[in-house]
């Protein structure tokens, strides 16, 4: 993630601290990392031009430092120029969370742009380098050419000899000796038999969880059904269908939706893993109620929520993310409250589930009503949605909104400073 950073000026330290925590509840919502710092060394002013010398540091700033790394902050638009980043506040109190969030996120695209041009204008400036021809000194020389007659007068067997006479196997010969464990694709995984368990005392002992607890970023793959775990246990649930999942060298997964139950016979960890890893890393069965019942009763394998596992799919699939395609900015509500004496991981959600059980609320409001981080209340959304808490109602945008007007400004900032 890339990371900028700002500076305060005209602000008192109480007003830092109050945009500061604003800024700590968005986390999630942005996709830069901002950190403050004291001096003019930084990628961004913010200048409230309300304080005594607002509007004097305002005009001295614009002088010393392009217009799209400067925000204005002020309880009146007109006092900052139109053509420049602006952050309304209300009287005594910070900034909204919403609408910080979404002014940071914007600024970043013309910071990550502005980096990049001038990158490619080093690149310009810098050109194809001069060669330059080494001086050659005359006893250097001379030295150089005795040396390459001893060099020469050394009998030494040519490469070709010295590698033709060792033999070694071809490639091809040396993979199909070793039998190696097959590759992770269904097909392969599907059609080879389960190896024989291994005594426990041959067992390599476990690497610890944290070295093993992401083996592959997150975040690299959009929060849809489709790529994660989760999206396969919902499908098994519509379905009503019992199945088994296998990824290579974990223990099997066993889920039973119809009777909310299922089987795991391993670490956490690896479970983590089971719901990170995208779902062409591992084969799905359906299999038989009988089948089920045989490797329970082999395995001595215990009877876990089958709910409970849904929801701890889709908060490691999440990491605070909102569900694709979803909108931060709408106001939702719950038709009914998770159980969370069934649901146990859904118990520190209490206060936003309440709160959104008696009225319709934003995501961001929620956050800052409650003052909770953002991406607790992504994840609690993200819950809702797929356990179906949520009450249905019919997409809709205000007619002009100020989501709507954000492009055009940036698509403003875009042209004015790097379109020519």
């Amino acid at each position: 993630m890339p990371r900028y950073t700002f500076q305060y000026l005209g602000f008192t330290d109480q007003q830092q601290e109050a945009i500061s925590a604003i800024l700590d509840l968005a986390d999630s919502a942005l996709t830069c990392d901002w950190n403050v710092i004291d001096h003019k060394d930084s990628d961004v002013i913010m200048v409230n031009l309300d304080s005594d010398e607002g509007l004097q540091l305002y005009q001295a700033e614009l002088l010393n430092r392009p217009i799209y790394r400067i925000i204005a902050v002020s309880e009146e638009p007109t006092k900052a120029k139109q053509d420049g980043w602006f952050l309304g506040k209300k009287t005594h109190a910070p900034p909204s969370l919403k609408e910080l969030a979404f002014l940071l996120n914007e600024v970043a695209v013309v910071l990550l742009e502005a980096d990049k041009r001038a990158a490619e204008q080093v690149v310009e400036d810098v050109g194809t380098p001069v060669e330059i021809e080494p001086v050659t000194e005359p006893e250097i020389a001379e030295e150089v050419e005795s040396a390459s007659e001893a060099e020469n007068s050394t009998e030494v067997a040519p490469a070709s000899e010295v590698e033709t006479s060792t033999e070694v196997a071809p490639v091809s010969e040396v993979e199909s000796s070793t039998e190696a464990a097959p590759v992770n694709v269904v097909g392969e995984i599907a059609s080879q038999p389960e190896p024989p368990a291994e005594p426990v005392a041959n067992k390599t002992p476990e690497k610890p969880a944290e070295n093993i607890t992401e083996p592959e970023p997150v975040l690299t793959r959009p929060l849809a059904a489709d790529n994660y775990l989760f999206g396969m246990l919902l499908q098994a649930k519509q379905d009503s269908s019992r199945r088994m999942f296998k990824l290579n060298g974990l223990a099997p997964l066993y889920i039973s939706p119809l009777e909310n139950c299922y089987y795991f016979d391993g670490p956490e960890v690896d479970l983590l893993r089971y719901c990170t890893l995208p779902p062409q890393a591992m084969t799905a069965t359906i299999i038989t109620k009988a089948r089920l019942n045989k490797a329970i009763k082999n395995h001595k394998l215990e009877e876990l929520s089958f709910d409970n596992l849904l929801v701890y799919a889709i908060l490691k699939a999440a990491g605070g993310r909102l569900l694709e395609g979803h909108q931060s900015d709408r106001k939702v509500k719950l038709k009914q409250l998770p159980d969370s004496t069934k649901i146990p991981l859904v118990a520190k959600y209490r206060n936003i589930a309440q709160l959104l059980y008696k009225q319709p609320e934003s995501l961001f409001d929620v956050a800052e009503v409650l003052q909770v981080p953002v991406s607790h209340v992504f994840d609690f959304y993200n819950i809702c949605s797929v356990m179906g808490y949520l009450e249905t109602t019919t997409p809709g945008k205000p007619a002009h909104s100020a989501e709507e007007q954000k492009p055009s400004a940036l698509s403003h900032f875009l042209k004015a400073f790097f379109g020519k």
